[in-house]
């Protein structure tokens, strides 16, 4: 299945976090995981456009999931998706990993939405 895409028959769950005002380092939310899973698919929208790009990250027990920071999912000014943005290259997730949802830089968007999909492993 390519890269951003989610087989419905293997969706367990979506993992959503929200930011009214998002600043540089906010935390926009965290989970902890419940089972065995794969984070593939993260999809950011916003409820306004922003002045600069807006990037968000993901991580895993304290560790992005992304190893290039660069490929980390976000908005351009206009609230387009980045086109550097990659799944995570750490996608398999055990019962128990605390996932944390972090802005990395705030371009100015409001009512920015963060969503992942969880499958199956």
């Amino acid at each position: 299945m390519p890269d951003g895409e989610v087989a419905v028959d293997r969706l367990m769950g979506l993992y959503n976090t929200f930011l009214a005002a998002p600043t540089a380092g906010a935390v926009m939310g965290g989970m902890v995981a419940p089972l065995p899973a794969r984070l593939r698919v993260v999809r950011v929208e916003s409820l306004t456009a922003g002045t600069t790009p807006t990037v968000v990250d993901i991580e895993r027990n304290g560790f992005s999931m992304w190893r290039v920071p660069s490929q980390r999912p976000g908005l351009d000014a206009t609230g387009a998706p980045l086109d550097s943005s990659r799944p995570p290259d750490t996608q398999a997730l055990q019962a128990g990993d605390v996932l944390v949802t972090r802005v990395v830089s705030a371009g100015g968007h409001t009512g920015l939405v963060v969503t992942a999909a969880l499958e199956r492993p």
